[in-house]
């Protein structure tokens, strides 16, 4: 009977899990794109969210942390950069990149110079792909 029990709790753990939704996102590459994106247009963000044991800790939350120290308005990353950390007791994610205020630069450049500006800076539209 004990080996049965034993078995059982085995086997359970074996066979449970969880899914966790990382982040959503509107744009995502792990390919270099050419990309000349103006500095003065943003802000440069660098955050770190480490969390004990790494609960409640979301990649989600770290991107959504680092676009807040910007501040009000900035809503996209650009070549930003996504780390994972773990250490004996605290983990979590370090999210670097610029912050872009797409509100501001539309009413800064109208909408024509705003889809310009994406298109002249390869952002949201397709580019060549880069020789390596």
């Amino acid at each position: 009977m004990k080996r049965i029990t034993i078995l059982a709790i085995v086997i359970a753990i074996a066979v449970s899990g969880c899914t966790r939704r990382i982040i959503d996102f509107t744009v995502i590459s792990t390919k270099n794109v050419q990309m000349s994106m103006d500095k003065s247009k943003g802000k440069q963000v660098k955050i770190k969210d480490l969390k004990a044991f790494g609960i409640n800790s979301t990649l989600k939350g770290a991107i959504d942390k680092a676009l807040n120290s910007a501040g009000p308005g900035y809503d996209m990353l650009v070549d930003g950069v996504v780390s994972y950390s773990s250490y004996y007791f605290v983990s979590g994610y370090r999210v670097e990149g610029l912050a872009i205020n797409t509100l501001k630069l539309k009413s800064e450049l109208g909408n024509e110079g705003y889809q310009e500006y994406m298109k002249e800076h390869s952002i949201l539209t397709p580019a060549a792909p880069v020789q390596n």
